[in-house]
């Protein structure tokens, strides 16, 4: 899933398996196990993978169910209350760090991020 989710665009079997090292039929497995959990999706051009819509849903009851993001709720509202600025929650994951919840500031200007965005460390 990593992969296809990297790719700059849809990849094909060939691509994956020279991406990853396994052999073809083991990548076909792999890609054909993800399909039938509705994980990754074939593109409408064929034979190019694209992850799935289930990992919306998966992504967001992990989301809902985070237990830093539920008891970091409370500080957030009152730091971006305070401050009147776009507050972010973010957990490390390697050398990123990867945003769990975002609070809009009031204002019109709004600051372009996303929830799931990955940052690296140094640069957020």
């Amino acid at each position: 899933m990593q992969l296809i989710a990297d790719a700059g665009a849809p990849p094909t079997i060939a691509q994956l398996a020279a991406l990853s090292g396994y052999p073809r039929p083991t990548v076909y497995r792999i890609v054909g196990a993800l399909i039938a959990e509705g994980l990754a999706v074939e593109s409408a051009r064929g034979g190019c993978y694209t992850l799935g819509t289930c990992l919306m849903s998966l992504a967001s009851r992990s989301w809902e169910r985070s237990d830093l993001r539920i008891a970091a709720t409370d500080a957030l509202q009152v730091l971006r209350d305070a401050t009147q600025e776009t507050v972010h929650l973010v957990v490390r994951s390697g050398a990123e760090m990867v945003c769990i919840e975002k609070l809009e500031n009031p204002h019109a200007v709004r600051m372009a991020s996303r929830i799931g965005t990955r940052v690296t460390l140094y640069s957020g």
